[in-house]
């Protein structure tokens, strides 16, 4: 014992050390990871299972990869974070929801449990709580998945170590940024939690497909279990354990039905998955998440889908045109754009086919596929056949397939006789080589992802000279705003996603017919994410600040080194 906690104890201290000097030594960074991995494999290719040992390095290195951004950064990154504040806030200072004001409202859960949680300390939400979101949910997802992968990565029976791998690859592969202050972010670890609450519950042994004849044929429980008294007397015993987790699934249900959009869905077709590959003896637990997610579209978010009804259902059974919109439409911009974008593709590749490699090793190794796994990780994909989410979908498919993702690659490096050396020296590997790619991916677009203090001070600015009522129009919808007074305002935005608002003129042109007074925020960011995403021109930013500052309709209310503010046409 006293080895693994030496070498614990050394790595958690190069862990503390390298947040003191990150600012000044980024390579620290890499010197973490692997005095992190070192340790950790150690630990796991030690007889015995040593859980808070491998708990604490599993942690220790999520906080590292997902934690150090937030050392060297201002603030919360992500602008859309900040949007989800104002919702919140919204709940703080009105005591209700306005499903007028976007979708979001219509599932309101997210904002109202965070709005109890944080009135006492304000009427907002303290930016710490923005800041730290993403690390949170990442760490809190980790029992559920060490949960899951216990019940689903079969290797052997009684096996412990592939399931704190998969804990260990999951921080490193989840590069999507979608862990942030969001409804989507509690929606999934909710749902992750109900899966793990149900394998627990049933603890059925896994169906295979092995080779019988020559053929892969399904059937062939692993382990199989013959009941009798013992088993009738356990059964009796759990009970009321049975009965509690029931409960908790049912609440977990509709506070998930409550807080997303698709996750309720992707859940249900997850445990119908499940039912199939033979790990839960009834379908219940997915119709009990589907119908409540449909009861709650049907009644809570009406005046969401009924207006616009086209929008919804538009891309169902078009699975081209929605991964086109996913992939296809991203790829443009500038070269900078480009290279985050093909280094977000290929690493999500090699995940995929690292998974992929996964369920091939298995069968050539055993003969056998257990079911539970690949069909969790495809299951999303049905998404593709639903719409495109705002040309999110494929990103959204990928969210949820990463934590079963994470399993999968485990079956390259456990086999039968643990975790033998070469397989311990290519986690070594895998780790410090992933950690560069996973930066990149994560924190490509930090030009107009980032957000900066002296932005939030300029959107502070205008919201303290619009009066309300005021229409107020940005550049692009990349910028750090409506984080207060988010129902006083009419918000605007241009060049969304393709790049149609060139001139002074043409941004005047989409205040037309709106509520005076009018204004106009103009952001370093809102210009970036138009060069670098949309494809304008290298000098659009500068021509267009000239242009601005020429026009005499344009009267300068808020200026500082973020950006300025524009009343557009004068006051009246």
């Amino acid at each position: 014992m006293r080895r693994p906690l030496l070498f614990t104890t050394a790595a958690l201290t190069v862990t503390a050390l390298h947040f003191a000097v990150v600012t000044v030594w980024p390579a620290s960074l890499l010197v973490t990871v692997l005095c992190l991995v070192g340790a950790f494999v150690f630990v796991l290719r030690l007889p015995e299972e040593h859980p808070w040992t491998l708990g604490l390095l599993a942690g220790a290195f999520a906080v590292v990869v997902h934690g150090t951004m937030i050392v060297l950064e201002q603030l919360a990154r992500f602008p859309t974070a900040w949007l989800h504040a104002g919702y919140t806030a919204h709940v703080m200072e009105h005591h209700d929801v306005l499903p007028s004001l976007g979708a979001r409202f219509s599932w309101p859960a997210f904002f109202v449990v965070t709005a109890s949680a944080f009135s006492p300390a304000g009427d907002s939400v303290p930016e710490p709580v923005l800041r730290f979101a993403p690390l949170f949910f990442v760490l809190a997802m980790l029992p559920a998945i060490l949960v899951i992968a216990r019940r689903c990565v079969v290797v052997w029976r009684g096996s412990w170590r592939a399931p704190w791998l998969a804990v260990w690859f999951f921080p490193l592969i989840d590069w999507f940024g979608q862990d942030y202050f969001a409804p989507q972010s509690l929606a999934l670890l909710l749902g992750l939690s109900i899966i793990a609450i149900v394998l627990t519950l049933s603890d059925r042994p896994p169906t295979l497909w092995t080779t019988r004849d020559g053929v892969l044929r399904r059937g062939g429980l692993l382990w199989p279990r013959r009941p009798g008294i013992r088993d009738a007397a356990l059964v009796r015993a759990r009970i009321p354990d049975a009965l509690l987790l029931v409960g908790s699934v049912v609440v977990l249900c509709a506070a998930v039905a409550m807080t997303h959009q698709l996750t309720p869905f992707v859940i249900a077709v997850q445990l119908a998955v499940l039912w199939y590959a033979g790990r839960l003896p009834w379908m219940l637990p997915a119709w009990i998440v589907g119908v409540t997610a449909l009861v709650w579209v049907s009644w809570g978010a009406s005046d969401f889908w009924i207006p616009f009804i086209a929008d919804v259902f538009g891309g169902v059974g078009d699975p081209v045109g929605n991964l086109s919109a996913g992939i296809v439409e991203r790829t443009g911009g500038s070269a900078e754009h480009q290279t985050v974008v093909a280094v977000r593709l290929g690493f999500t590749l090699a995940v995929v086919l690292a998974a992929a490699g996964g369920v091939i090793a298995e069968y050539v190794r055993d003969r056998r596929i257990e079911l539970s796994l690949p069909l969790l990780a495809a299951a999303p994909g049905f998404l593709l056949f639903a719409q495109s989410y705002g040309g999110e979908g494929v990103l959204r498919v990928m969210v949820f397939a990463t934590p079963f993702l994470a399993m999968l690659v485990t079956k390259l490096f456990i086999t039968r006789r643990g975790l033998g050396r070469a397989a311990a020296a290519a986690v070594v590997i895998v780790s410090v080589a992933c950690v560069p790619p996973f930066l990149v991916a994560r924190y490509g677009n930090e030009p107009f992802e980032r957000v900066r203090a002296d932005e939030i001070a300029l959107a502070g600015c205008l919201y303290d000279r619009a009066p309300a009522g005021s229409t107020i129009l940005s550049v692009s919808p990349h910028l750090a705003w409506q984080f207060r007074d988010i129902a006083d305002h009419l918000h605007l935005s241009a060049n969304e996603r393709v790049f149609d608002a060139e001139t002074a003129d043409d941004l005047r042109a989409r205040l037309e017919q709106t509520p005076r007074p009018r204004y106009l925020i103009f952001t370093e960011p809102q210009l970036q994410f138009v060069v670098r995403s949309l494809g304008a021109p290298a000098t659009w930013p500068t021509a267009l600040q000239r242009e601005l500052a020429a026009d005499p309709a344009m009267t300068v209310v808020c200026e500082n080194s973020g950006g300025v503010v524009y009343r557009v046409g004068g006051a009246g």
